[in-house]
């Protein structure tokens, strides 16, 4: 049986990178979600930053060709988790957004609406993890 976690993310983009090391690209996108509630009486407006990576070669080009600061998205994929040494014996486990889909919800002339590349396993690293090619290319 087949069990996956999923998510879908509709925001403004706030940083796109492309980033290469080792003859390996892949690429990270941070999108910003907001939203308001009440708090003692005083509206807040909460924006949570989600941090998405795509490894496929379909999604690194479209997201360096297309993807600016400030432009209204939606990105689907599914969780990934990760582990990773920060200092000697110090071992962190992160939660990875692993693209699957990126979609503009305002069109552009010239500008595809999306790009699709599926399960996306097949673009990362041998362990499966996002993170560990990400600290590699910090």
């Amino acid at each position: 049986m087949l069990q996956r976690a999923r998510f879908e993310v509709i925001g403004f983009v706030g940083l796109c990178e492309v980033i290469a090391k080792n003859g390996k690209s892949h690429a990270r996108i941070n999108v910003a979600t907001s939203r308001k509630y009440e708090k003692d009486g005083q509206t807040v407006d909460k924006t949570t930053w989600h941090r998405i990576v795509s490894f496929h070669p379909k999604a690194v080009e479209f997201a360096q060709k297309y993807v600016r600061k400030g432009m209204y998205m939606s990105v689907e994929g599914y969780l990934g988790a990760s582990e990773y040494e920060v200092v000697e014996g110090k071992t962190i486990e992160v939660t990875d957004l692993i693209a699957t889909r990126l979609n503009f919800l305002e069109r552009k002339a010239g500008v595809p609406e999306s790009v699709d590349v599926g399960d996306d396993s097949a673009g990362t690293d041998a362990g499966g993890g996002a993170m560990s090619a990400l600290s590699q290319a910090a």
